[in-house]
């Protein structure tokens, strides 16, 4: 049997030559968002959001590319009418609001490509339209928040950080070493 050792310089992030820093830095671009629940507390906050207006949610599907930039909810459930069309501004002494509240729901209609769109039925055409731009402001405010932590956590400020605290080791070429 023969036993062959090898022998390896390594370096920290801050040792390397700056083109093969920046080798590093490409590779490990992803590196804080390349698992499922990388967006975790802006949709924890989409799910308090949507509590205080009266709506649960099981699941919330999303894609941030510019050209799809959308976001639904699996099987949305609203558990407060009142609160939900209080939250729109919708006067809740009005014929048409209190037949709102007896018969809305959250739909959803699918596109092609795996897109879709919740949409608000109660049957009364003003109230809904209200209901549905509140929705979708919320909505809007999670894609928009979600976008803003891609960026962040795709930083490269960030990647270095996750890097100095993973005391990460890389050959003198910029590889990561394991």
């Amino acid at each position: 049997m023969e036993v062959i050792t090898r022998k390896y310089t390594i370096y920290k992030l801050s040792e390397l030559p700056e083109d093969a820093k920046q080798k590093a830095l490409e590779s490990l671009y992803d590196i804080n968002v390349n698992y499922d629940d990388w967006n975790e507390p802006v949709k924890e906050d989409l799910i308090e959001d949507l509590k205080k207006i009266g709506i649960e949610f099981d699941k919330v599907y999303y894609d941030l590319d510019r050209r799809y930039w959308y976001a639904y909810l699996d099987k949305p459930k609203i558990i407060n009418s009142s609160l939900f069309l209080k939250s729109a501004g919708i006067d809740l002494r009005t014929k048409e609001a209190k037949e709102t509240i007896e018969h809305i729901l959250i739909d959803t209609k699918h596109y092609g490509g795996g897109q879709a769109k919740n949409i608000i039925l109660g049957g009364h055409t003003e109230i809904d339209e209200k209901l549905e731009a509140l929705f979708n402001d919320k909505i809007e405010d999670f894609l928009t928040d979600s976008e803003k932590n891609y960026e962040y956590l795709t930083s490269e400020k960030f990647i270095i950080e996750t890097i100095e605290c993973n005391d990460y080791d890389f050959t003198e070429d910029g590889k990561l070493f394991s």
